[in-house]
């Protein structure tokens, strides 16, 4: 189904820009569904970087804007894709076997070594706690320390290879601080963007506090909870036994399990790319302040119950991105005349941290000072369907200065002649706090550039697989996509009312 509206119901004719004619814009729930469900498909496979569905996503999107015939980014051999240098950190996996315990993985226990390393052996390994071996020949035995910090315990670690001829450790800190390390050492195998509202840092791996003085060195990390697997005795046990054991000089009497481990150790750090999306309509007498028009393409993948297709999470908003995108096009060749630019800008890797709207803030297309205004579309598509009841959608601008009430005043008009579909301007707790930080709006606020967040909000399907396109509500996703056209002609066309220098 589509629709075509005349300068979309009688609300356009009192707005200043549309003045110049009489014109007719389409708008398809045919193509919102067509992109819907292209997205969301299980071929996609949940739109996560760097699997190959968030490829295909990107060159969907790119394609679509070619089409409408919006221009690339200026001076760019990748034409609508803006990359993004994304460093992979990866580490070779290690298993350990104690007893008849199957293969402990998982956020128990980490394994480094100065070098790359393929074994697999069973030693024995024996709690020495806080002491030091006293004797230079200590045989084939992991030497298990405990300390009060990592640099404690290396510093310990570094006096033993002086000493004596031990090749294998083991560490365990205090419980806090080995959940954080072997945390770090777990999420080793993730994918680090230049810019993240989350900022990880640089990487601290066991890996990284290891002495370059012995190139055979291994060493291993455990858990409190992995000790008790290990040795049958708690941490405390363990420290007051080899305490006791330790002041007589007898080190064959300290508590001793044997440890079976299988490894194919090593640290490799590649880049890769991931994408914003973006193309724009160049504006007339204002072409250098732009409207940007956005919404992140990228989902959660899979997760533990199965994958996560994101219909509404977010392939309603980057439908929307698209379909306006055609509109806005199509606008400008029937004879409207756009004086700012327009930009419309798919985002990548936000459900990773907002790191494409980040990296677009450090790599901005338009100076971010004649940036007027950004439109964040973030999960537009669910609204309630019951018989004889409007859709929704919430729309809060957030901001400070001039941009900010003109918005509110347009939105309130809008809904007051919006027949089927009622606009919010508000959040209610706790969803206010999380649309205010949680979505790529956040970061362009922060550099004092005003936002309009539009969303229908979550709902029980939210980043699980059944958000499937079929709950989509194309009709009211239609309606708002309608209202956003009536607002970025508003904005894109009427400098006075919407000052690109925003008010502090």
């Amino acid at each position: 189904m589509k629709g075509i509206f005349n300068l979309f119901f009688i609300l356009i004719a009192s707005l200043p820009a549309f003045a110049q004619s009489q014109l007719t814009v389409e708008i398809s729930t045919k193509r919102l569904m067509r992109d819907v469900y292209f997205l969301a498909s299980d071929s996609l496979g949940g739109r996560k970087f760097p699997l190959m569905g968030s490829e295909i996503a990107a060159n969907y999107i790119a394609s679509e804007f070619e089409a409408a015939s919006l221009k690339p980014i200026p001076n760019n051999p990748n034409k609508y894709f803006q990359l993004m240098p994304v460093t992979k950190l990866d580490r070779g996996e290690t298993r350990i076997f104690a007893d008849d315990i199957p293969p402990i993985m998982g956020i128990y226990y980490s394994f480094a070594s100065n070098n790359p390393i393929t074994d697999s052996l069973t030693q024995p390994i024996r709690f020495w706690g806080q002491s030091m071996p006293s004797h230079q020949n200590i045989g084939d035995t992991i030497v298990h320390i405990y300390a009060k910090s990592i640099d404690d315990a290396i510093a310990n670690l570094q006096c033993i290879t002086l000493q004596t001829n031990a090749k294998a450790f083991a560490i365990s800190l205090p419980e806090k601080k080995n959940k954080r390390l072997i945390w770090r050492e777990f999420s080793a195998t993730h994918y680090k963007y230049p810019n993240s509202m989350i900022r990880s840092g640089a990487p601290s791996w066991l890996y990284h506090h290891l002495p370059n003085t012995n190139d055979t060195l291994k060493v291993f990390m455990f858990s409190d909870k992995t000790l008790n697997g290990i040795y049958g005795q708690s941490i405390k046990d363990l420290n007051k036994e080899a305490k006791k054991v330790t002041g007589k000089g007898n080190s064959n009497a300290l508590p001793t399990a044997y440890l079976t481990y299988k490894t194919n150790f090593y640290v490799k750090t590649d880049t890769l790319y991931d994408k914003n999306v973006i193309g724009y309509i160049e504006g007339t007498d204002l072409k250098d302040e732009v409207l940007i028009v956005g919404g992140h393409f990228d989902h959660v993948g899979r997760m533990p119950d199965g994958v996560c297709l994101g219909a509404d999470d977010n392939a309603s908003g980057t439908a929307g991105v698209m379909e306006l995108a055609r509109m806005c096009a199509q606008a400008q060749s029937n004879g409207f005349e756009f004086r700012r630019s327009v930009m419309f800008v798919a985002f990548a890797a936000e459900e990773s941290g907002l790191n494409g709207s980040m990296y677009y803030i450090n790599n901005p297309i338009f100076p971010l000072e004649k940036t007027v205004m950004i439109i964040n579309m973030d999960m537009i598509g669910r609204s309630d369907n019951k018989p004889n009841k409007k859709g929704y959608v919430s729309t809060w601008a957030i901001g400070r200065g001039k941009v900010k009430r003109p918005t509110k005043r347009l939105i309130r008009k809008i809904d007051r002649q919006m027949d089927n579909t009622s606009f919010y301007l508000r959040q209610d707790f706790p969803e206010n706090v999380m649309w205010f930080m949680g979505s790529d709006h956040f970061p362009f606020y922060r550099k004092g550039i005003p936002g309009l967040i539009v969303t229908t909000g979550t709902h029980d399907d939210y980043h699980k697989p059944t958000d499937t396109p079929d709950k989509i509500n194309y009709e009211n996703m239609a309606n708002v996509l309608k209202a956003m056209f009536a607002l970025i002609t508003d904005v894109a066309s009427e400098p006075d009312k919407y000052p690109a220098k925003v008010e502090k």
